[in-house]
């Protein structure tokens, strides 16, 4: 018998569903900066996704400088994955309705820390590179 309590597979492939609208929103200005902004204050009212998404400035910041093309060293599958994540996020249809107390937010949470584990390596280089562009000023 499975005890697993969260299908990684059902999330992967909710992340790869969303791959082409992040895509969509990540060429238009307004909708990245509408995302990002809904995506924060949600992120701050929900005390668990706040503690899951402790690198969440740092986050928010790869996808800026990327769209910016002020950072251009990451896959834009990765972006395409993170982006594809808040989507989720923020959106009404929900694997768990976030009206239930805390369950809610589980399938957010798990989402966002798939999609964590899922670009880790390259949110580590990117502070690395963030770390030196703020030492070369």
């Amino acid at each position: 018998m499975d005890n697993q309590v969260i299908d990684v597979e059902k999330i992967e492939k909710i992340l790869d569903d969303g791959i082409n609208r992040a895509q969509k929103v990540l060429t238009n200005d307004k909708d990245l900066k509408e995302l990002l902004d809904t995506v924060k204050a949600q992120i701050d009212a929900v005390p668990i996704l706040k503690s899951t998404i402790q690198d969440g400035q740092t986050l928010f910041e790869l996808i800026q400088s990327y769209a910016k093309k002020e950072y251009t060293e990451v896959s834009p599958k990765v972006i395409a994955i993170v982006v594809s994540a808040f989507l989720y996020v923020i959106k009404k249809k929900d694997l768990i309705k976030d009206s239930i107390p805390v369950l809610g937010w589980l399938d957010d949470v798990a989402i966002v820390a798939v999609a964590l584990k899922a670009i880790e390596p390259e949110l580590k280089a990117y502070k690395t590179w963030k770390e030196k562009q703020t030492a070369n000023k």
